[in-house]
């Protein structure tokens, strides 16, 4: 994505690279320990609008931005020469309580009104540093005195967006029907426990997968009764892929349904959509466990640095080690869909004559995938074994 930087920001270039009337939006993450808290002394998304156009000209992205603001900054110049239009927007910006920052390139000094929540700042005899601070320092006090600035969530500024004449993508066919898909597949994730999805949907991989990637290493590492060793670890390799081909393909299936889709607008749709979904599913539960688990490991590496092995180390290096095991079964996406994919596949490849047509097509499913941009997962770190029988089927 190209990314337009003003001429006088820090890494900016002189080349603009977007045209008349499109509205950049910009992240900006605030840290309270760098010189990146311009407008918070809390870590907190500050969402920039930067709209590069006359104002009276792209009414729709003015409407818009009024709308969404905490605060407003327009740039005026020969004031002399506005009409009706630049009047009109005027009043409403700052009939509205929103705070206003106009910034007038004929006039000197600094004024306020309204609340001290609308300024009009002079930029004659300024220099850039000057005004940066200034700038800086206005907008802190801005969004002070309004109680910082408002949230919203996406699926209400595309509502904003329609009343304000602008065609929202996500109504297109495509994405609904992408969206549709992978809503599905959620009322399919939400009918078990959170904590059980993986064991129960996505089953071939986790500890099925790794039991026999150890069973395999084994295999080179023969000792003692070498032919009897290797036939029964053989044979105990044999039985993980049998309960492996025993498992349910209803959700891959159900997955393969989408993907299997010949417009590729809306494949790509539902890989988004399937993104957006889990994470909302998982999130709330991931964070939770996950600051269980560094608070653990943060009090196991203050047990290390005392160079002694007690009973608490030994306590609380197992509680790590289920807390571990908590994070990877709520940790679900769009990899360990294609993770299971390689498992099944892999499971019936020893099989070849009794495998399902749903699963000779998986190679052609991933394949497809890596062609559109998504990894391709070339060895699970926890299971440490790389799945060649289903890498070279994707290729």
């Amino acid at each position: 994505m190209n990314t337009f930087f003003h001429r006088d920001s820090p890494g900016s270039s002189r080349t603009r690279l977007f045209m008349k009337g499109r509205v950049e939006i910009r992240l900006v993450l605030s840290l309270p320990e760098t010189r990146m808290t311009l407008f918070s002394p809390h870590y907190c998304f500050s969402v920039i609008f930067h709209c590069m156009m006359p104002a009276a000209e792209h009414r729709e992205q003015t409407d818009y931005l009024r709308e969404r603001a905490a605060v407003i900054i327009i740039l005026m110049e020969n004031t002399k020469s506005h009409n009706n239009q630049h009047r009109e927007i005027l009043q409403k910006l700052s009939n509205s309580p929103k705070a206003l920052i106009c910034l007038m390139s004929e006039q000197k000094g600094t004024k306020t009104w309204g609340n001290d929540i609308k300024y009009k700042i002079g930029l004659r005899d300024r220099n850039q540093t000057e005004l940066q601070e200034l700038l800086i320092s206005v907008i802190r006090t801005c969004l002070q005195e309004c109680n910082s600035a408002p949230t919203f969530c996406l699926e209400e500024s595309s509502e904003l967006a329609k009343r304000c004449g602008f065609r929202v993508d996500e109504d297109s066919e495509e994405c609904q029907e992408g969206k549709t898909g992978a809503l599905e597949l959620m009322e399919l994730l939400k009918r078990d426990d959170i904590s059980q999805i993986k064991t129960k949907l996505l089953p071939c991989q986790g500890k099925l997968w790794q039991e026999w990637s150890s069973k395999n290493k084994q295999l080179y590492r023969l000792y003692g009764e070498v032919e009897q060793t290797k036939s029964k670890i053989q044979q105990e390799m044999k039985l993980i892929r049998s309960q492996q081909r025993e498992t349910s393909l209803d959700f891959i299936k159900a997955v393969c349904k989408n993907l299997n889709s010949k417009h590729n607008t809306k494949k790509a749709y539902f890989v988004r959509w399937l993104g957006v979904c889990l994470d909302v599913l998982f999130l709330e539960e991931l964070s939770e466990v996950t600051q269980q688990y560094y608070k653990q490991l943060s009090d196991v590496h203050c047990l290390i640095q005392k160079r002694e092995i007690t009973d608490d180390l030994r306590k609380k290096q197992k509680e790590l080690q289920t807390l571990s095991e908590k994070v990877d079964a709520v940790l679900c996406g769009l990899e360990h869909i294609m993770r299971e994919m390689g498992q099944i596949y892999e499971a019936w490849a020893e099989r070849p004559g009794e495998m399902p047509a749903e699963v000779s097509d998986l190679p052609a499913v991933a394949a497809d995938l890596l062609i559109s941009g998504h990894p391709l997962e070339l060895m699970d770190g926890d299971a440490a074994h790389v799945p060649l029988t289903w890498i070279e089927s994707v290729f």
